[in-house]
């Protein structure tokens, strides 16, 4: 089975690192950015199979990159993650394209689950 690939892109550096320690933890590769510029420089060079996206980051809002992610990779799960969640913000999230929406603080299994799911529920959607 070939390892799993995510990008984490927040601003927060704790969130980063825990998020990194467990994947990791659980046989997935894992890349970082804490702003846009840096998320989109890795989305370029990596094909990830999944991402967790902070709402509110430097540079722009996370939610507006959904729609890159989606154009440069179709198939790659966008899962976002924010502090400030509201039926807006997830419904907006949803329309642009996200797989999920975790709202901070999270557990790592949940977020473990989520990711897993979509990824299931993509391979399902291509085979």
């Amino acid at each position: 089975m070939n390892q799993k690939r995510i990008l984490v892109v927040d601003d927060e550096e704790i969130i980063r690192r825990t998020l990194r320690r467990y994947f990791e933890h659980h046989g997935y590769e894992v890349q970082e950015a804490p702003d846009l510029k840096e998320a989109r420089e890795t989305l370029g060079k990596s094909a990830p199979d999944g991402v967790f996206l902070d709402k509110n980051l430097p540079g722009g809002s996370g939610v507006e990159f959904i729609a890159e992610v989606r154009r440069a990779r179709s198939d790659t799960v966008v899962l976002v993650i924010t502090g400030y969640a509201s039926v807006q913000s997830a419904a907006r999230a949803q329309e642009l394209g996200a797989d999920g929406y975790l709202a901070k603080p999270f557990r790592l299994e949940e977020a473990k689950t989520a990711l897993e799911g979509a990824l299931a529920k993509r391979n399902g959607a291509s085979a």
